[in-house]
């Protein structure tokens, strides 16, 4: 496979990181989302808080990190935002 090929089982994704733009290249989509989330968790350095402490969303809607990439049918050039979970209750 020449340099630019890519697998069919694998896409990139984009993932805004508190503001950071952190693009993760050769995404297993056969792989839980979660491996990707912590990927730009640490390429962004955000590595002392718990996985549970982020919100994971799409277009205002919270992602299960739990299912598989492939589950999600991302578009090409999607951007996943990543950001701290607001306190516990309350709407804002």
């Amino acid at each position: 496979m020449g340099k630019n090929e890519k697998s069919p089982n694998q896409i990139s994704l984009t993932f805004i990181v508190n503001g950071t733009e952190i693009e993760i290249t050769k995404v297993n989509v056969h792989q839980p989302l979660k491996v990707s989330v912590e990927k730009a968790l640490a390429e962004s350095g955000n590595t002392g808080r718990p996985l549970s402490d982020w919100q994971v969303k799409l277009d205002d809607n919270e992602l299960d990190i739990s299912q598989k990439v492939e589950s999600f049918n991302f578009p090409e050039g999607v951007k996943i935002f990543i950001s701290l979970k607001a306190g516990q209750g309350g709407d804002r």
